[in-house]
């Protein structure tokens, strides 16, 4: 068994081969930095060839790419955690999203339900995605959808500075005086002033 690794975008252009010993040629893809992780340690997500599936992205990362081989499959590696995956029906183009999360030691695989009561693929299908076993890619369960992250909250911005009205003081001019009333006094010590008196004539 030989492997080599590399980018996701960069398997694209060609890059891992893992021949198992049943034959089947694996591509396999390491999608984090840093060196291989035991895969107790990291989720799988598996795309078989000759689904009718394109690989159109990966956590933002654009591919557009399908494996027409049945005789080659892609092993993505990666860390726990949530992931948007998009993939879309070759024949009609359509991308459709799934945001999902990823455990340790588990295996994923893409794959199509059909919504409407017909066996024409294409007729109401929808993309889902399902954990399989390791070994012989029997599904066990299919995953629930998680909702799409919150918008992060804008920050408040600030009110630009109102003018500042100028404050007018008004000074209080002193109250005026009461007007001084001038009062004559009668002291009582004062002399008093002498009658007058008539002298009588000769």
């Amino acid at each position: 068994m030989k492997s080599m690794r590399g980018s996701l975008r960069s398997y694209v252009f060609g890059a891992t081969l893992l021949v198992a010993g049943c034959g089947t040629a694996t591509f396999v893809v390491q999608q984090y930095d840093g060196n291989p992780l035991p895969r107790e340690q990291i989720a799988l997500l598996r795309v078989n060839g000759g689904d009718p599936l394109r690989l159109e992205a990966l956590d933002g990362e654009r591919l557009s790419y399908q494996l027409r081989d049945s005789a080659t499959r892609i092993h993505v590696e990666l860390l726990p955690g949530v992931h948007e995956l998009t993939v879309s029906d070759p024949d009609e183009g359509l991308p459709q999203t799934r945001r999902f999360r990823a455990q340790a030691g588990k295996v994923y695989r893409p794959g199509w339900v059909t919504e409407l009561a017909s066996s024409e693929r294409g007729a109401g299908h929808k993309f889902v995605l399902f954990e399989v076993t390791r070994d012989s890619d029997t599904i066990l369960v299919e995953l629930a959808d998680l909702p799409p992250p919150k918008p992060r909250p804008k920050a408040p911005v600030a009110a630009p500075n109102a003018p500042v009205a100028s404050a007018s003081v008004s000074v209080l001019a002193p109250a005026a005086s009461a007007p001084e009333v001038a009062a004559t006094a009668t002291s009582s010590d004062a002399p008093s002033a002498a009658p007058a008196t008539s002298t009588p004539g000769p």
